[in-house]
C-alpha cells in the first residue's frame, strides 16, 4: 500500500515563521498556530510522526497543510471565513429594522407600549417575509445591542408612604462588607439555641 508524501518545495523563513508564530499566541489564535508549527518543525527536518504528535492531528491533516502550504505560503495556511448559513436579512434591512425598533410599536400600527420578541417577530415575518425562531431573533437583537427589558409593574392602590417606611424598617439598616463574597447583614434579631 502506498503512501503519499508530500515535501515542502516552497522556501520556508525560520525568522519570518517565529514571527508569525509570536503573532498567534499574542492573538491566542491556536489553528493557524497549529499549522505554523506544523510547518517550522517539517522544515527543521523532523520526521512526520513528532509533528503528528506535537501538534496532535492526523497524517492527512498534516499533509493538507503541507499543500497548502506549498501553494500559498503564509496566505494559503490562514483560515479563511468559516463556510455558515448566509444571513435572513440583509445590511440594509438590518438598518430598516433598527429604525422601525426606534420608535414605538404604535407609531407602526401595531397596539402595543413596547416592542415584545414575539411582536418584534410578527413585525419582521410581516415587513420582510421571513421568520425567526424566537430565540434566534432574541440572539439577533441582543448581538445587535437590544437588551431585554422589563416593565415594572406598580399596584395602584398601594401607599407610597407605607412602602418608604417598611424600606426603611428593612432595608436601611443593611450593612455592606467591603468583600463582595460576604452576604448582607441586617439588623434583625438573632436567637442563640
Amino acid at each position: 500500500m502506498g503512501r503519499r508524501v508530500k515535501v515542502l518545495t516552497r522556501r520556508v523563513d525560520l525568522g519570518e515563521i517565529d514571527a508569525e508564530i509570536d503573532k498567534c499566541r499574542a492573538r491566542g489564535d491556536v489553528r493557524y498556530l497549529n499549522k505554523l508549527t506544523a510547518i517550522r518543525m517539517l522544515a527543521l527536518g523532523y520526521e512526520r510522526k513528532p509533528v503528528l504528535d506535537a501538534v496532535r492531528i492526523s497524517e492527512r491533516t498534516l499533509l493538507r497543510w503541507v499543500e497548502q502550504w506549498n501553494l500559498g505560503g503564509f496566505k494559503g495556511l490562514k483560515p479563511g471565513k468559516g463556510a455558515g448559513r448566509p444571513p435572513k436579512l440583509s445590511e440594509e434591512e438590518l438598518k430598516e429594522l433598527d429604525e422601525d425598533l426606534a420608535k414605538s410599536p404604535r407609531e407602526s400600527g401595531y397596539d402595543y407600549d413596547l416592542w415584545a420578541t414575539k411582536l418584534v417577530l410578527f413585525h419582521v415575518e410581516k415587513k420582510f417575509s421571513v421568520s425567526y425562531h424566537k430565540n434566534s431573533l432574541y440572539k439577533l437583537l441582543r448581538r445587535r445591542g437590544y437588551n431585554l427589558l422589563k416593565p415594572y409593574i406598580k399596584n395602584a392602590a398601594q401607599n407610597e408612604e407605607e412602602v418608604e417606611n417598611y424600606k426603611a424598617q428593612w432595608y436601611g439598616s443593611v450593612v455592606v462588607e467591603d468583600d463582595p463574597f460576604f452576604p448582607p447583614r441586617s439588623s434583625a434579631p438573632t436567637v442563640e439555641v
